[in-house]
């Protein structure tokens, strides 16, 4: 039997010819639902940014034991899928309204970390007084994909009070997906102020019997925001020569940032020379001629500083005429300093023919 309703009929004739019938149906009826093949399993996919994703698949196949079973599904290869879990339902109906689903899940997830944009250069700043700085910058921003509310955070606000050296500072953006990005800088605080001299003297001073002496001072102080080292070409209480020494303090700060101070130690020699056995006078008697030659011991010049010149009126020996002659030495040292011997010579006429 077909599909459908038969009509069976059995007829009975006896031999006189009488006939009789019995009919009845016979009804096959399709009550199988079609057989859907190769239903795809659960897909999964990422976000493209748009926030969605094309999806494709191998569609299935439907058998039925009576032909002209229809296919019909909800999405298509090809087609654009929302971020989250879509199910896709193949329906297969058959000509007597038979059906048989197959259904999978397409499964779009947010696997795009947001974007940050305008993410700073590195800084460079130099150290204020008290070796910080306070640091400004615009803070990046971050967008995503699926335009959802974003979250940012970093260890460094700008504004904030920054010590020397380098700081590294990091922005990390979070979607609602839990996916992160960040963005890092860095910010240089640099001390760029050399230290600070004060008390810088000036220094006059006499020199002593050596032509020299030791000169003392209150030494500079040096200040700066972190640690200093002062040298100096000359300490205090060192021995200084006649003339003028330039002392030069030298400080270095721990970031090599330097600054001097000087001045001048200036020793004067003001000692003039001195002189020794100076005559006290002579007196001797003219000859025939009126004069005579007259001789003394010479004085004895020292001084604290070498180079001494001595000029003089008369030297030893010399011819006096009569009367009293003043015979002058003069010593005058390198710096000036000037001594004066001065004694007469008489030459006394006694007596003469």
């Amino acid at each position: 039997f077909i599909l459908g309703t038969t009509a069976v009929t059995y007829n009975a004739t006896d031999a006189a010819g009488n006939t009789s019938t019995c009919s009845f149906n016979v009804t096959v009826e399709d009550n199988t639902n079609p057989v859907i093949t190769g239903c795809p399993s659960d897909i999964t996919v990422n976000a493209n940014g748009t926030c969605q994703a094309i999806v494709s698949w191998t569609v299935p196949t439907v058998a039925d034991n009576c032909p002209d079973a229809t296919l019909a599904s909800t999405k298509s290869p090809g087609s654009a899928f929302a971020l989250g879990t879509t199910v896709v339902t193949y329906t297969a109906t058959d000509a007597k309204g038979n059906i048989s689903t197959c259904s999978f899940n397409v499964v779009v997830q947010d696997n795009t970390s947001p974007a940050i944009t305008g993410c700073p250069s590195n800084i460079t700043v130099s150290a204020d007084a008290l070796c910080q700085a306070t640091v400004d910058w615009i803070a990046p921003a971050a967008t995503d994909n699926c335009g959802g509310q974003v979250t940012l955070t970093s260890n460094v606000t700008p504004g904030t009070v920054l010590p020397i050296g380098l700081t590294t500072v990091t922005y990390t953006a979070t979607d609602v997906a839990g996916n992160v990005s960040s963005c890092s800088f860095t910010v240089s605080v640099e001390d760029r102020t050399p230290p600070q001299f004060s008390g810088c003297p000036d220094i006059k001073v006499m020199a002593s019997g050596s032509c020299e002496t030791n000169v003392s001072w209150t030494p500079p102080v040096a200040t700066d925001c972190g640690s200093v080292t002062i040298t100096s070409n000359h300490n205090a209480g060192d021995i200084f020569s006649i003339g003028t020494t330039e002392v030069t303090y030298t400080a270095t700060d721990n970031h090599g940032n330097t600054s001097t101070c000087s001045f001048n130690v200036i020793v004067e020699d003001k000692t003039p020379p001195v002189f020794a056995n100076c005559p006290t006078g002579v007196v001797v008697a003219a000859v025939n001629s009126c004069e005579a030659l007259v001789s003394w011991t010479e004085p004895i010049i020292s001084d604290n500083c070498d180079g001494v010149t001595v000029t003089k009126s008369h030297a030893p020996g010399d011819s006096f005429s009569a009367g009293t002659t003043l015979v002058k030495y003069i010593a005058i040292d390198n710096h000036g300093n000037q001594s004066v011997c001065e004694f007469e010579v008489t030459v006394e006429i006694k007596d003469l023919p």
